[in-house]
């Protein structure tokens, strides 16, 4: 029987406590029933506790450990995760852009910037059919847009 957090327990009613072994630790008991350990739990409990005190003390060792491989690693693992942030970026605009018909700009040596049928995409997105689309074209040998 365990109580709250107390394990093992033998309970006993009261009216057979006379029968209980000498050598048993009482640990608690009701009006009714009287709780112990044997000699061999309470030997048992305390290598428990022994045993649990030295798995923590393990366990701290191997997460020591464990951070300071991580430390080791740290600009490697920055390095990874920035450039798989990127790609998921990158790949995300790909697949909003594929949706929405969108194309890639054309670059050239001129300084010119022209935009045919040009689309805000969050203003898009907000209007829906609404949006008109709209042309631009800036250079720098005109004053006009």
């Amino acid at each position: 029987k365990s109580v709250l957090t107390t394990h093992h327990l033998i309970e006993i009613p009261n009216t057979k406590i006379a029968m209980v072994p000498k050598d048993w630790t009482k640990i608690n008991g009701t009006k009714t029933h009287a709780r112990f350990h044997t000699p061999t739990v309470l030997d048992l409990v305390q290598k428990k506790l022994r045993l649990e005190a030295k798995l923590d003390i393990l366990c701290d060792d191997a997460w020591k450990g464990f951070l300071g491989r991580v430390a080791q690693s740290y600009g490697d693992f920055k390095n990874v995760v920035q450039r798989l942030a990127v790609l998921d970026c990158l790949f995300s605009l790909a697949a909003v852009a594929k949706r929405g018909g969108w194309v890639r700009p054309k670059m050239s040596d001129e300084q010119v910037l022209k935009i045919v049928q040009g689309r805000h995409p969050m203003v898009d997105a907000k209007m829906g059919s609404g949006f008109v689309p709209n042309d631009i074209s800036l250079d720098t040998k005109r004053e006009a847009a």
